[in-house]
């Protein structure tokens, strides 16, 4: 893919995005393993024999965290983007460095503590894949950000609380748009804990698990998207966004409701397939486009990314983004 080519001469950033950053293993399955799901439960299992030596069918690395595809996805869609983010002083960290540079991210944010760089293993099994994750808890500290239009707020490992009321003190007294994408630690926390950035967010963008999970509601694949948009929106974001894997996604401003379509595409791999989608949602709002056109640029970015292993090799650039909505005008979001 190739590279975004900017010259921004000293203005502000147009979004920083907050989150942890990780080297992603990627280990193709397809041949050793076996997928097992229970009809009475649709509970799905990844089989493979215990204590055995697997062969992979194929290994390949890749730059991830939810955060860090956004800040490299919005820089390549045009944005003047810039990367919090707490590393380690290893090898990896030199990679996260390399790969944001190659993307003209903004790396004045991202601070060395002493310990290792996040790494995960993504086990790739029939185009989904499983992913085992290990954050290391940190000293987050919310640095003297330079002005910006938006904030990104995304997964972070144990010791987020802090750096996040210092962010809402931030947001509100900057008056700045914050989109925010609840990490697994942060779901963890429970809606407590997240409920101060809820309420001063612009966008809360989510899957349909993650949805249920934050209202804490059972999900049971019935789901009344409608219902679940009102729900979020009463806990305080002005703008929602619902994704639900191949059936696309579902969208409210508080007002209007929408359901947006998938590309269908061949898919490869799915890592980054709803960061990607939040890329192009995130970028098109702060672009000034409503959120019926924010989901057309989301879901054509989604269908790059699943199209190639790893969640930032096929995130688009604008003169791409720009083909794919002349090219498919009429892939559109309907009102609910």
């Amino acid at each position: 893919m190739p590279k975004a080519k900017k010259s921004f001469s000293g203005k502000p950033y147009d979004i920083i995005a907050i989150g942890d950053s990780t080297l992603d293993m990627f280990l193709g399955l397809d041949s050793v393993a076996e997928r097992l799901c229970k009809k009475d439960t649709k509970q799905c299992f990844l089989q493979l024999s215990y204590a055995d030596k697997i062969e992979a069918d194929f290994q390949e690395f890749a730059m991830g965290g939810n955060s860090s595809n956004l800040a490299v996805g919005s820089s390549r869609l045009g944005l003047k983007s810039a990367f919090y983010t707490v590393v380690g002083k290893d090898l990896i960290s030199k990679m996260v460095i390399d790969s944001l540079n190659e993307d003209q991210v903004g790396i004045e944010y991202v601070i060395h503590n002493h310990g290792r760089t996040n790494f995960h293993v993504v086990l790739n099994h029939e185009a989904e894949r499983t992913i085992i994750i290990f954050h290391h808890k940190r000293n987050y500290k919310l640095p003297k950000f330079k002005k910006s239009d938006w904030i990104y707020y995304s997964s972070m490992g144990q010791g987020f609380q802090k750096i996040q009321k210092e962010l809402v003190s931030h947001v509100k007294k900057h008056k700045i748009k914050l989109g925010f994408n609840p990490g697994t630690i942060q779901l963890k926390a429970g809606f407590k804990v997240l409920e101060p950035v809820l309420k001063v967010c612009e966008v809360l963008l989510v899957n349909t698990e993650e949805a249920h999970r934050l209202l804490g509601l059972k999900h049971d694949g019935k789901v009344a998207f409608k219902k679940l948009l009102t729900l979020l929106h009463e806990v305080g974001p002005k703008q929602v966004v619902v994704t639900d894997g191949p059936n696309g996604s579902y969208a409210s401003d508080g007002k209007d409701f929408w359901k947006m379509g998938i590309y269908d595409v061949p898919v490869v791999e799915r890592t980054g397939a709803g960061d990607s989608t939040s890329t192009g949602v995130i970028t098109a709002l702060s672009y000034g486009k409503a959120m019926p056109e924010a989901l057309r640029w989301g879901v054509f970015n989604s269908a790059s990314v699943i199209q190639e292993i790893g969640p930032q090799k096929g995130l688009l650039t604008k003169s791409a983004m720009n083909k794919y909505l002349r090219e498919h005008d009429n892939i559109k979001a309907k009102k609910l």
